[in-house]
Order: structure tokens, then sequence, then C-alpha cells
């Protein structure tokens, strides 16, 4: 029922045009609530993990003879009239008697906006909310959700109402999380057994990283809660196993079922993706490059200024009293209007024939006048970029604003050294080259299939007699030949349920959940014996190796680059750690090369058990 109310907001719909008056529409509405000439329709909420049915979200519309065509314009005009409490009471009593009839699993969820839970007619005798009082439907077995409402409802009156409702027997959820702050605040109050999240934060879970991460962060919020979360609006696989293995409990949407009058059993996709034991394969970027979260905050030296009309003199006596003092700002009101940087001042003031008739003269005659200025808010690769295009010629100190106002003074020694420690910061994360995940992503995924007793394969890719392809053809087309490697292994694997990472050099590993995972390497076998012949000049092709020389300046001859594949399936309890599978596919790449050419092996002789303590 919930997004038919949210869909009533007064302004959206418009008035039915058989209405010939607002007062014949408030009329037609007080009967309609009265008799509940209404239909009710039942999407259901799974455990995503299991396939379990929780129960049914009511969804609430007008009935055929109605004079409303839709759900929204049904709910906007009992809004215009005062009568959004009315409606939803009436739809819930509908829900609950036709939920009964039909004999239907698990809890009823049943949506009210919190402004018509807290309504004076609710606490008046055996009569408020007279949906909990039917006896064919325990309320043990009822769900109320509130939605998401403009402005906060009168936080006592509602705690007044939501402690009656659970006296009744029903558990409450809220509604919405992430549509408004008035969910969130609702969820601080009142400590729902369910929360739902938004659609918005849904879409594209599996390959957006920002939904993931926020996901990830609100199911810890649930678990610190003893709160279980329901996700709206799932529309497909990918979103469903993405929040299955985030442990997101439930979800309802299309992908599930649609509401329906009479629902039907669970699709035999849904049965299928809940016994598949893969974990889905993780956004592959799952935290932004250092380098775009950090900000020239960061290097900003806070430096008291001094004004155009400050005397040379008085500027030399403060670099002579403070050594360390790479520059002067000089800030006319807030405004920054140059800087003195300490060596060229310093060399002029040496320079001068009549020091004490240069030291009388106002600063403004000795600063820069066009410093470069950067917003201190500014991402440190926005300023690394205007470096590289030469708007910053001189790198030793420049000037940091606040909103265009005077902040601080900054040095380009600090910010070589800190985009330094970024690149290799993000080199753990992705890799330059490839732009694919670097070790900490794949030891995160890897950590994470183990955790959860999935199994999967690892499959350690290396390319053989790489290193003389690299001396015979130059750097240039080596890198050319590591990412031809990179584009194959990706374009074999199941974006949906493998993981390709880049360890380093060419070396790649494969995580591979797809149960046709051993026709996918030999596949990428083919692939690249195939497109990496371009690579090779006419004479080293047709011939079959590539030609060198020793020390010496003797030819010598080297085999042309394959691909060398060696996997380890790993079933739950075979491997303690990321670690011990790394050791076991690197012992399987090494068997891989010893076959020669294009080649995958296998090892299906490690069984073990580990214990977990």
């Amino acid at each position: 029922m919930s997004p038919e109310a949210r869909a009533a907001a007064p302004s959206v719909s418009s008035r039915p045009e058989f209405l010939a008056s607002p007062e014949r529409e408030g009329e037609v509405l007080e009967r309609l609530c009265r008799e509940r000439k209404l239909e009710v329709h039942f999407q259901p909420v799974i455990r995503l993990a299991t396939g379990e049915i929780l129960g049914y979200e009511a969804r609430v519309r007008p009935a055929p003879d109605a004079p409303f065509s839709t759900a929204p314009d049904l709910f906007a005009s009992a809004a215009r009239h005062g009568l959004l409490g009315a409606l939803e009471m009436a739809g819930c009593t509908r829900a609950v008697a036709k939920f009964a009839k039909l004999g239907l699993r698990g809890k009823l969820l049943l949506g009210l906006s919190p402004s018509s839970i807290v309504e004076p007619e609710q606490f008046s005798g055996e009569g408020g909310f007279e949906f909990l009082h039917q006896r064919s439907l325990d309320p043990g077995r009822i769900v109320v959700q509130l939605a998401e409402q403009q402005g906060k409802p009168n936080l006592e009156r509602l705690c007044e109402a939501i402690m009656r409702v659970r006296s009744l027997g029903a558990d409450i959820a809220i509604g919405d999380l992430g549509e408004g702050l008035t969910s969130l605040w609702l969820w601080s109050e009142l400590r729902p057994q369910l929360v739902k999240i938004s659609v918005h934060f849904v879409t594209d879970v599996h390959r957006n990283p920002i939904r993931f991460q926020f996901l990830k962060a609100i199911q810890q919020i649930a678990d610190g809660c003893g709160s279980q979360l329901v996700a709206e609006g799932i529309a497909d696989k990918s979103e469903y196993a993405a929040l299955r293995d985030i442990g997101i409990a439930f979800g309802q949407g299309r992908f599930i079922a649609r509401a329906a009058a009479v629902p039907a059993p669970l699709k035999a996709e849904i049965l299928q993706l809940v016994r598949s034991h893969g974990l889905c394969a993780l956004p592959q970027v799952l935290r932004l490059a250092p380098a775009r979260r950090v900000t020239g905050e960061k290097l900003l030296i806070p430096t008291s200024p001094v004004t155009p009309d400050t005397a040379n003199e008085a500027v030399f006596r403060r670099f002579d009293a403070e050594p360390g003092l790479p520059a002067l700002p000089v800030v006319s009101g807030a405004r920054p209007v140059g800087l003195i940087g300490r060596n060229a001042f310093l060399s002029l003031f040496g320079r001068q024939g009549e020091r004490r008739d240069f030291g009388r003269l106002a600063c403004e005659h000795a600063m820069d006048r066009h410093p470069l200025q950067i917003e201190k808010r500014l991402p440190l690769h926005e300023i690394t970029e205007r470096v590289i295009r030469g708007e910053m010629k001189d790198l030793e100190c420049f000037l940091f604003t606040d909103e265009g106002g005077y902040a601080g003074i900054g040095l380009g020694q600090d910010l070589i050294r800190e985009v330094t420690l970024l690149q290799i910061e993000a080199a753990r994360y992705a890799n330059p080259l490839t732009l694919l995940p670097g070790n900490v992503p794949i030891d995160e995924h890897v950590a994470a299939l183990l955790e959860a007793g999935k199994p999967f394969v690892a499959a350690w890719c290396d390319l053989n007699h790489f290193k003389a392809f690299n001396d015979a053809y130059g750097y240039r087309r080596g890198d050319d030949m590591i990412r031809l490697a990179a584009r194959v292994l990706s374009g074999t694997c199941d974006r949906a349920a493998d993981f390709i990472g880049h360890i380093g050099g060419d070396d790649f590993l494969l995580v591979l959940a797809s149960e046709d995972w051993q026709a996918r390497c030999e596949r990428a076998l083919g692939c690249f014996a195939a497109e990496s012949r371009s690579l090779f000049d006419e004479e080293d092709r047709s011939r079959g190796s590539l030609k060198g020389e020793d020390r010496a300046g003797k030819p010598v001859y080297s085999p042309l680059v394959t691909l060398a594949i060696g996997a380890v399936p790993a079933d739950p309890g075979c491997f303690a750690s990321h670690l011990e599978v790394a050791e076991a596919a690197t012992e399987a790449k090494r068997q891989a090369k010893r076959l020669g050419g294009n080649a995958l092996f296998v090892e299906r002789r490690r069984k073990r058990s580990v214990t977990r303590s």
C-alpha cells in the first residue's frame, strides 16, 4: 500500500473527470471507504539466502467499478479530502480479510502513513486499528509498515500509537529508507523489526561501487540495531545475488514476483539462484581510487599573511625569525593578492644597494602578483592534472583558498610526495596498466568466498617467455601484450559470477564461480593464441620463434609468447586463508608452464579439511 500512498501527494494527481465537484468527490470517497470497495494485490517478500517466503506486502487499488482509474488517483483524492487515514485503514481491513481467505503463508505487510496512525479515532475503544481485531488473522502475523512522509510526525503521539500496535501483537517496519530523512529518524526512535531500503539504492547495486558500499554500511547498522533489511524493487538476478551476498535478509521486486490478486509460486529461476553456491562478482572497484578521496586541504599549511602595505623590512624580519617559512601570502581583506617566496625575496633584498630605502617600500612591490591559487577542497587528482597541463610552472609554493578567501599555502614538494604515495597506494587496488583490481581487492574477494563457504576455482594465469618478447620488441609492445591478455581473460569471465584481478607484471588471477569455468579457461587459451599473433613480426611469426642475441652476440631463439593457466578448485573446507589459495594456485601455474604452449593445468589432488576456530 505504501507506494500508492507515496504517490498520493495532493499536488500530483488530478480529479477524475466524471466527478462534477469536490463535494461529489468527497462523498464518493467516503462511501468507498465505508463499503471497502477496494482491490488488494499481494507481492511476496522472500528470504534472499533460502527463497523462504517471509510474507506478502498488500498493494491496495480501486475496485474495477470504483470511479478511480489508478491507485495514485485514489490516494491523491483521499489526501485532498482529508480521508487518507480512513482509506488506508479500510484498505488494511480489506487486505487482512483477503489474506486470510487465500490462506497465504507468513506475514502480511500493511502500509500506513505516520499521520494516519496517530489519528484520534485510532485510540477510541476497540474500534481503533480495527484490522488488528479481526479474528480471521492472528495479529502476530501482521507487520505495520510506516511510509516516508513530508515533515516529522509528532513523536510522542506516534510512539503511543506504535506501543498500542505492538501491544496488540503486530510488528513494525519502516519503509522507503533513503527516500527522505523521516525514515532514518523513525528507525532511530522506533527500533522496528524490519527496515525497507528504497529501490534507488538497489538498482544496479552489483555494478555500482557507491551503492554497494552504502548497503554494506546500512547492513552493519541494521545488525547493531537488531533490525532486518528488506530490499525493494529487485529487477534481475545480478541485483538479487549482490544483495544476498552483502547479507541483506529479505527482498521483493519484479524479478521475484509482481504483485498479483492471487500470488503465483516462485519462479524456477529464483529457486535455481537460491540453490547456486557461487558468490556474486562484487563491483570490481570496491573503493574510489585514493587520490579521488584526498583533497588539497591535506597539504594546506596555515600561515599568517601580511598586507600589501607591509614594509619589506618587516617581511625580512619575519623570514629571519622563521627559518622554515617558505613563503609569505599577501592578503587584502580576506582576498589573497600575492605571494612572496622566501628565496626570491632574500636574493632581491641582498642585492639592493640602498637596503634601507628598499626596506621602507611596501612588500606589494616585491610580491608575485599572479600566484597559483587552488581551492582547498579540490581533489588531489585535479591539482595534479593542473600541474600536467602546465598551470603550475613554479612548483615551489602556491596559495590555498576557501571559497575565494585566503586559507593557507602549499608546497610543491609536498604535492609531489603525496601524489607518489597515493599512486603506490592506488596500485594496490587497481593496476595502472590494465585498470583491473589489484592485490587488495583480489585478497578481499577470495577471503569473502572462503568466509561464506562458497566453492570456486582460483586460476593463476601467466605468460610464457614474456621477458624474451619484451627484450625483442621493447616495453611498449610488451604492454600491448599484457593488455591483450587482460582483455582476453576479462572477456571469457562471467561478469555476474567471476572475478579477474591483475596481480602485477604478466600475472593475473581468475576467481571463477561459473559452472563452466573449465570451458571458459580453454576458450581463453584459444583466443589468446589467435589474437596474440598480430603482435609478432611476420618473420618471427613464420619461424615460430623469437630471434635474439646472448651476451656474446650469438643468435638465440625463444618460443613465441603463450598463456599458461593453473587452476585449483577450492571446495568448502579446503583452504583456511587467501594466502593458502594463492600458494596452491601458484604451484598449479608452475605445472601449467611445464606443459609448454597455451596450456591449462587443473590441480585435483588437493583434498583436506580445515578446522576453523
